[in-house]
């Protein structure tokens, strides 16, 4: 979502996104209620940056140390954004620096 986001150059919460979210949604309909797609994809986003920043870490720690020293700044900007309200957390809530999707 943090890529669509940018690409569509909107902002976090932005009901573009949400709606993007949803339409995704529709075609796992049978496996639950929107509400519950929707928290389920609510977890999802929240996981992601740390699986994929672990993920990456573990990639690396074959790599010989001059090319790992390109990509190690990114593993620790993944799991900083873990910290960062979600791509689609309400703008108050990433005013009030509450966690979000």
């Amino acid at each position: 979502m943090r890529s669509a986001g940018s690409g569509l150059g909107v902002a976090p919460g932005d009901r573009l996104l949400l709606r993007l979210r949803d339409a995704y949604l529709e075609h796992w309909s049978s496996f639950g209620t929107p509400g519950q797609l929707q928290e389920l994809s609510r977890i999802a986003l929240r996981v992601g940056p740390p699986a994929r920043a672990l993920t990456w870490r573990r990639i690396l720690l074959g790599v010989h140390p001059a090319e790992r020293a390109e990509w190690d700044p990114y593993v620790a900007g993944w799991m900083a954004e873990y910290l960062e309200p979600g791509s689609l957390a309400a703008p108050a809530a990433a005013a009030a620096g509450r966690p979000g999707d």
